[in-house]
């Protein structure tokens, strides 16, 4: 299962399901996880269809950059990324 949100924090969606997903930024490398940022929209998200999706393997694509912004070839990226694989 693919995910795509602004950010997602991997080690938050393991302490609330006890599940580890892979988080990646939109060109396939590992992200800085932010602690002040954990229970955002893109964590609490994903956590819910980890939940719900036991079985499924989930990649999450966060899209903040060094700046907090998103840009539409950020996206346009992750859903290549996602296209290739």
């Amino acid at each position: 299962m693919a995910i795509i949100d602004n950010y997602i924090s991997k080690n938050e969606v393991a302490n609330l399901i006890g599940k580890d997903i892979t988080v990646i930024d939109a060109h396939g490398n590992s992200i800085k996880e932010y602690k002040w940022a954990e229970m955002i929209h893109g964590t609490v998200c994903t956590s819910i269809l980890a939940e719900k999706f036991k079985d499924a393997n989930i990649t999450a694509v966060s899209l903040w950059d060094s700046h907090m912004e998103i840009s539409l070839e950020e996206v346009c990226s992750a859903f290549q990324l996602f296209e290739k694989k």
